[in-house]
């Protein structure tokens, strides 16, 4: 209880006292009694609902301050991403989805060449949906890491109905697009939409973030090709992400 509660409660069992007093002058003794102990009981009513006020009050502080001590707390433990991941996860995009500042990207998004890339990929899904933000070059790579290729490639992925997805590749020649390959997948094989993963699994391979660079690469491993994204640093450290049928990972060096 503090100093000026204190003050209050005794300067109220000094006015009843003195209430008390007054009243025994000009009653009897039997009044007297009764009297007191009406006023005496009053005051002891008062102060105790005095003193649950304070405790009341003491509870509600108590109360909110650990609510705060809880939201600080959270918000420690599920803070923002770290200044490495944010800054390896912008080196990537930057890199991955550079085919987006050359002229086939403008040309795939032309009417003329939509239907013909949709009769190639989409005819039979409903309400397929190019992702535009997707597209990105692509190079087709053996087991060594060498080009099995010399045209200039590119690469999209799209999503329909009832979670259908897919992508295609396409080979750019200066005044027209022509398909190499497409396929549906069960869920859209970009560097994007599995960012998170993708930088999870970076932290066992010692990417360096500042230089980290990112290429969509197709794998070719005996009969079979292998989608994938490379990934590689200024210090040449790198490792190949692949995409699976349940989602991303990682199988350690690339080995190139």
């Amino acid at each position: 209880m503090d100093t000026d509660t204190k003050k209050r409660l005794l300067s109220s069992f000094a006015a009843a006292e003195e209430f008390i007093q007054g009243k025994a002058g000009k009653m009897g003794d039997v009044m007297k009694k009764k009297t007191g102990i009406f006023y005496m009981t009053v005051c002891v009513f008062g102060i105790s609902l005095a003193v649950c006020g304070i405790q009341a009050d003491g509870r509600q502080n108590t109360s909110e301050s650990q609510e705060e001590i809880q939201e600080e707390t959270q918000k420690t433990v599920t803070g923002p991403p770290s200044d490495n991941e944010e800054l390896m996860a912008d080196a990537l995009r930057q890199s991955y989805y550079e085919g987006q500042d050359k002229r086939a990207f403008g040309m795939f998004q032309k009417n003329i060449f939509k239907k013909l890339i949709n009769d190639w990929t989409c005819r039979n899904l409903k309400n397929a949906v190019w992702s535009y933000d997707s597209f990105a070059a692509y190079q087709m790579l053996d087991g060594d890491g060498n080009s099995l290729s010399d045209k200039e490639l590119y690469y999209c992925t799209y999503c329909a109905d009832e979670g259908r997805c897919g992508y295609i590749v396409l080979a750019y020649d200066g005044g027209g697009l022509q398909r190499i390959s497409s396929a549906e997948t069960s869920y859209p094989y970009d560097l994007d939409s599995n960012m998170e993963a993708v930088l999870a699994g970076l932290e066992a391979n010692g990417i360096d973030p500042a230089s980290a660079r990112a290429a969509r690469v197709g794998l070719t491993v005996g009969d079979n090709i292998q989608e994938a994204i490379r990934i590689t640093d200024g210090e040449g450290h790198e490792c190949i992400c692949y995409f699976g049928k349940e989602g991303v990972s990682f199988e350690g060096s690339s080995g190139f």
